[in-house]
């Protein structure tokens, strides 16, 4: 569903058409938000980025960051410096028609020609890493092992007395019929289910519920959304780069 609200804008390339730039061409709704940690966060807190990284266990390349951004910057800078100088000398010449300067102007546009597009390389590259980089998350977030040290951070309503141990969902789908583990095993691997009979009918229900408060009573706009999207969309959902080797795609 679409929030009520929310911009939108054309659809962008096909699914199996090139990839598209979030930074340029950004999500319908997402204008304006990054999707990233932004460089200047990272040059300030390096060493909170990388314990972060650290503790979620993935790996984050924030050393090379900082490299390719002090490169980056490098470039940037002399082609705008020689871009100034090249304004200067401009004025120069419109007053005095001197036609010595005209090599010197021809080989600053060169300069900042050739600049810029290193710069531009280099952004690439680095725009690829950040990327790679996991958020930071929050001071209060207890860092442990497995689930069993999460930490209970409230409870809402109380728990009743049944007067005999309670029995989970799965064991009371399978002892009704309308949880199927073992037959969705065979064909999707563990942790999956079929739905059957009165479990199929009942998320049907609980989808059609959902749907029909949060259109009705919340502003909401249903939508049927396409079933292939394009590198833009599964980037700017945190699948790509990270998932890229799990995901099915189309090309050609």
């Amino acid at each position: 569903m679409r929030r009520p609200g929310r911009g939108h804008r054309p659809a962008g390339d096909a699914a199996d058409g090139p990839a598209v730039d979030p930074r340029r061409d950004p999500l319908p709704g997402d204008e304006g938000r990054d999707l990233v940690l932004s460089l200047e966060f990272i040059r300030k807190n390096p060493d909170a980025v990388r314990r972060a990284a650290q503790l979620k266990g993935e790996p984050a390349p924030v050393d090379e960051i900082l490299r390719l951004d002090g490169v980056w910057r490098g470039h940037l800078h002399k082609a705008e410096t020689t871009k100034a100088e090249q304004n200067e000398l401009s004025k120069q010449f419109a007053k005095s028609r001197d036609e010595s300067l005209k090599e010197r102007l021809r080989q600053m546009a060169d300069t900042a020609k050739s600049e810029l597009a290193v710069a531009d390389a280099v952004k690439r590259e680095l725009d690829d890493l950040l990327l790679r980089v996991p958020n930071v998350f929050h001071e209060s977030v207890p860092v442990g092992e497995s689930e069993a040290e999460n930490v209970v951070v409230r409870e809402w309503g109380s728990k009743p007395d049944l007067g005999f141990a309670a029995r989970t969902h799965y064991d009371l789908g399978e002892a009704l019929g309308i949880l199927d583990f073992e037959r969705a095993v065979k064909i999707a691997g563990s942790r999956f289910a079929f739905l059957v009979g009165e479990g199929a009918r009942l998320e049907r229900a609980l989808v059609q519920f959902m749907l029909d408060v949060h259109t009705r009573e919340h502003g909401y706009t249903e939508v049927w959304s396409p079933l292939l999207v394009n590198s833009a969309a599964m980037t700017g959902t945190a699948n790509l780069p990270k998932f890229a080797d799990q995901l099915f795609k189309v090309e050609g």
